[in-house]
């Protein structure tokens, strides 16, 4: 060919790449990698052999230089398309740099930028699919190398466990071949050995993960430098081992591999330096191995807070492991034993972990009934704890409990019941404001609390005063400075309203007004949003009389606020007026309070006007100021009036 043909071939290439880079954010949405390649081929000639095989990687780059993480997470939904393309030897030879390239790129990126997880796990996903059309196992060294290459102890959880998964995938399907797998591999682990603290906790993590897909001799000279790290100048690495057991023991399939595993744990107990501790966050993976009783016993043993908090932390996962059993009684008697600590920290997390053992005790079988006392009594002692976070678990764990008391699948004895509502009542009375504030910050908490007061679990005269007690600890968030809690303190009585009209007992509840005057005082408010919060109270209110006829009521209710009217901050009026909107059910109580506003300032008139606008079954003509000196005013009266009339 000559040299003006070659450039002339050239700047058709040139052209073609030119063209598909200049269309390909439209085309690839509406046709799809796998049609626009089969496009870009029908156009090209049988001399373009090597434009064909540069095209689909050329489309790719292209592709992974968008800055729409979501454009990437498409193209790399299509890398099993593009190898199709390909064929097995380019794709091996083209995707293999590429894997590489872009691994070590994401792991960084998605340091940084947490949108761009879902790029890295898309790429990881499509790996698997890959490796047949790469030319088979044999070939899946390409894959393999750039994930050894890129894991490392800072790896996010979820590419971590996407790594191990295809590792393991290769190393199985590579078992004809296994010399290469190992070889790979502990190559990886052989560098982390001058390596900083990162590399050496990546040399762990592939140790615990791999373990048992390899030979006995190569897992023995794994094993030797797992035992050096055992004894690591550097604290990171020593933590790391102790927390592998986990990890050894969820690939653990055999009795052989159990027995591995439980050896390996009593090893490190006896061996490591440090962080015992944190052993037991393996016990929930080594349960039901055999030997595992004796393992625990040694971490029951240990007398500390970091013992006693990671016990904690594993202390319901295990329970549900081991469920109805005698095993589970073990775990439950070493938490009484807490019982007798006077560590604060301890008290803390015992709080919240009462509740959720007393859901796991009324799930299960008797075999745990005698517990149940035992907890409500330590229960009642933490009840004189001074300290916030205490009291605050506390009524987190009564909650927990009451919610699962109110499905009827789950037998609770009514003392029970009593036990734990007269339990919540007293932290609730006892505790300082913010404790109210969470409390009555959840409409959940007043449904439960009116469910079991309407299923007849008190006295009539009991249920009325928690009632009123709860009413009370609504209304103590008043005194708070921050205007944020006395809107909150709005929105729950609202709350309050709308769950106890439910319930026959709003009927006969007597308040003594302390709902009506908490909105009095709030509708004059210096902050307009707990104002306006205020009037929107007083329509719940309002409401809820209405919907259960109790006229009486609604009319105390007009005579209690019937002064803010002289109150000489308009907007406070105009807030009053706006909440008498559902007073409407009390015909001439509440028409003789409207017709009181002629001489009010255009706002107050707009605001009568927007009450009557939305209750046009109300005929009261005489209320609509048509005749107004303010044009505003005058204006929408006349459209209102046309429609009443």
């Amino acid at each position: 060919m000559s040299t003006d043909q070659q450039s002339n071939s050239s700047t058709q290439k040139g052209k073609s790449l030119s063209s598909i880079d200049t269309t390909r954010s439209k085309q690839i949405q509406e046709l799809g990698i796998h049609q626009l390649l089969q496009n870009a081929f029908q156009d090209m000639d049988d001399e373009n052999e090597d434009m064909k095989t540069l095209l689909p990687i050329s489309i790719l780059l292209e592709e992974m230089k968008s800055d729409h993480s979501s454009t990437r997470t498409y193209c790399l939904q299509n890398l099993s398309t593009i190898a199709l393309v390909l064929g097995p030897a380019k794709a091996k030879g083209l995707l293999g740099g590429f894997i590489s390239n872009l691994l070590k790129d994401q792991e960084k990126a998605v340091e940084d930028v947490p949108e761009e997880l879902q790029v890295m796990l898309t790429l990881l996903e499509s790996m698997p699919k890959l490796i047949n059309l790469i030319g088979g196992p044999e070939n899946s060294l390409v894959l393999l190398k750039p994930l050894l290459e890129t894991i490392g102890d800072r790896t996010k959880d979820e590419t971590k466990t996407m790594y191990i998964k295809i590792m393991r995938d290769i190393g199985n399907r590579l078992l004809k071949q296994q010399d290469l797998f190992e070889e790979c591999v502990t190559q990886r682990i052989i560098e982390a050995k001058d390596g900083d603290i990162d590399e050496q906790c990546a040399a762990i993590t592939l140790i615990s993960n791999l373990y048992n897909i390899i030979s006995q001799q190569v897992l023995q000279e794994w094993m030797e430098y797992f035992n050096n790290l055992m004894q690591s100048d550097e604290q990171n690495v020593r933590k790391r081992v102790v927390l592998s057991i986990k990890e050894f023991a969820q690939w653990a399939s055999n009795p052989e591999e159990h027995a591995f595993c439980i050896e390996l744990a009593n090893n490190i107990f006896t061996n490591c330096k440090d962080f015992k501790s944190n052993l037991f966050f393996s016990v929930p993976a080594l349960i039901k191995f055999h030997g595992y009783q004796e393992y625990l016993n040694k971490l029951f043993n240990m007398d500390n807070i970091n013992a006693y908090n990671c016990f904690l932390e594993i202390f319901n996962e295990s329970l549900l492991v081991l469920q109805n059993t005698v095993d589970s009684k073990i775990f439950i008697e070493n938490f009484i034993k807490l019982f007798s600590k006077t560590e604060l920290e301890l008290k803390q997390k015992l709080s919240i972990y009462c509740g959720k053992l007393v859901v796991f005790i009324k799930q299960s079988k008797t075999i745990y009934k005698g517990y149940l006392v035992q907890i409500q009594q330590y229960m009642t002692q933490l009840e004189q704890e001074k300290n916030f976070m205490i009291k605050q678990n506390l009524v987190d764990s009564v909650i927990l409990i009451l919610n699962q008391a109110t499905d009827r699948r789950i037998y609770y004895q009514q003392e029970e019941i009593q036990y734990f509502l007269r339990f919540l009542m007293n932290q609730l009375i006892s505790g300082d404001t913010d404790l109210k504030f969470k409390f009555v910050s959840k409409q959940k908490s007043f449904n439960i609390i009116l469910q079991f007061i309407s299923d007849n679990a008190f006295s009539q005269n009991e249920s009325l005063q928690i009632i009123k007690n709860l009413l009370q600890v609504i209304i103590d968030i008043e005194q708070c400075k921050n205007w944020r809690m006395r809107q909150q303190c709005l929105i729950s009585m609202q709350m309050f309203l709308t769950n106890l009209q439910q319930f026959q007992l709003f009927k006969t509840f007597q308040s003594d007004e302390l709902e009506i005057q908490l909105i009095k005082r709030l509708l004059q408010d210096r902050i307009s949003v707990v104002r306006e919060e205020s009037s929107k109270t007083l329509l719940q209110l309002f409401r809820s009389l209405k919907e259960n006829d109790m006229i009486e009521k609604g009319k105390i209710v007009i005579d209690q606020l019937i002064e803010l009217l002289k109150h000489p901050n308009y907007l406070v009026r105009v807030n009053f007026v706006l909440g008498v909107r559902n007073a409407f059910f009390l015909g001439e109580y509440t028409y003789n309070i409207l017709r009181q506003l002629k001489n009010e300032v255009p706002n107050v008139k707009l605001a009568l006007l927007e009450v009557l606008y939305n209750n046009k079954k109300c005929k009261q003509l005489d209320l609509i100021p048509i005749n107004d000196l303010d044009q505003d005013v005058r204006d929408v009266a006349q459209i209102i009036y046309q429609q009443f009339k």
